[in-house]
């Protein structure tokens, strides 16, 4: 009888031990809804820096450009820490019209076709970027962040 009461003691100490870790999923897109394709070049300090270049996104696509797995339920890292400390990207529709948005600390510029970075569209700035929770749950979140390149990015930076 007793080896019963301290067998059932350790399955009830194991199982209120057990603890669910909570995780986290995030996606980070670049989406181009303008109808020609798009190239971002982004620099640092005047380098470019080839290992964030994203060569194509075709009209009407996303590109993921982050995808994180990990544990604590939280937003996770994402592709804006990539670029945070970037001078400036270069876009460019088409292989020929080019746009350039600027970084956090250049906000004038006499480049008239500049889009500095307080520029609702500047794909620099966090503010622009659309941050949605895809669902969540009590031990598990997961989220998106996106930036959409828009027609009128593109007849902007070809005026």
């Amino acid at each position: 009888m007793d080896s019963k009461i301290i067998f059932y003691v350790i399955i009830l100490a194991i199982c209120t031990s057990c603890r669910k870790e909570s995780s986290y999923s995030t996606t980070d897109y670049i989406c181009n809804t303008s109808s020609t394709f798009i190239k971002l070049t982004y620099y640092k300090n005047g380098m470019k820096q080839n290992e964030l270049l994203i060569d194509s996104i075709k009209s009407n696509e996303c590109k993921t450009v982050l995808q994180a797995n990990g544990f604590g339920k939280s937003d996770g890292p994402n592709y804006l820490m990539n670029i945070v400390y970037m001078d400036s990207v270069i876009v460019e529709y088409n292989n020929n019209v080019q746009a350039i948005h600027y970084g956090y600390f250049i906000t004038t510029t006499p480049n008239p076709k500049a889009i500095v970075f307080n520029n609702p569209r500047n794909a620099l700035n966090i503010s622009n970027w659309t941050y949605r929770i895809i669902s969540e749950t009590k031990y598990f979140k997961d989220t998106e962040l996106k930036f959409t390149f828009e027609e009128q990015d593109y007849i902007y930076a070809n005026q």
